[in-house]
């Protein structure tokens, strides 16, 4: 994952890794690379995914804030193709991509709505961003002081988007620019029940406000 932002085509970025309590090997590992742009915050005890999430944004000073897990794989053109994107379309505030599995599941493409108003739609059911492919232009979300809800354990990334989707324009680039690992250690996979939960939750706020109260069933 390192190697992949490293090894980017674009390479005027600062690198901010943030190790969240890790007992593992990640400190050594992650200290064995001589590359300046590495800057590594260490937690002084595990805080949790959102509220490392929101310690990044305040961290990053760069004019777009690229985001992705540790345990996937940026494509070598990435950060290069969705930089000129954002800044051949000043509209733009949020842009992913396309991504492939690899890991549990290998070679399954997943294919995301690139028009804004079908990215806009299809938020009011499920999520249909890959986080780990976000680009974000970092005035849009000082200005509006937007940060992850460090209350959600879970599915923070979802209400994230859903929070900017009526205000601020998304867009996917149509092309594979990350490798998504599945495997069975990750949120996604051992918290499914919780994780749906949270995601529920969303979805039914999201309808409310369309004046629409489905049923258990129904949702």
């Amino acid at each position: 994952s390192i190697e992949s932002i490293i090894n980017q085509t674009f390479k005027d970025f600062e690198f901010i890794i943030i190790d969240d309590g890790s007992t593992d090997k990640s400190n050594q590992i992650i200290n064995s690379y001589n590359d300046s742009r590495i800057k590594l915050l260490e937690n002084n005890k595990n805080i949790g995914l959102t509220k490392s999430l929101n310690k990044g944004l305040e961290l990053c000073k760069g004019e777009f804030i690229a985001r992705m897990d540790a345990d996937d794989i940026s494509l070598p053109i990435r950060l290069e193709k969705q930089v000129n994107y954002m800044e051949k379309n000043k509209n733009i505030d949020v842009c992913g991509s396309w991504s492939m599995t690899i890991g549990k599941r290998v070679g399954e493409i997943r294919k995301y709505p690139s028009n804004h108003e079908e990215i806009r739609c299809q938020l009011l059911l499920h999520n249909i961003m890959c986080h780990s492919s976000v680009i974000i232009r970092e005035k849009s979300i000082s200005e509006g002081n937007i940060r992850y809800n460090p209350s959600l354990l879970y599915a923070q990334d979802f209400d994230f988007f859903v929070r900017m989707i009526n205000d601020y324009r998304f867009y996917n680039i149509p092309e594979v620019l990350i490798r998504y690992r599945i495997h069975d250690n990750q949120i996604a996979e051992k918290r499914t029940n919780e994780q749906n939960l949270i995601a529920n939750s969303i979805i039914k706020d999201q309808l409310k406000k369309l004046s629409i109260n489905p049923s258990k069933e129904e949702l």
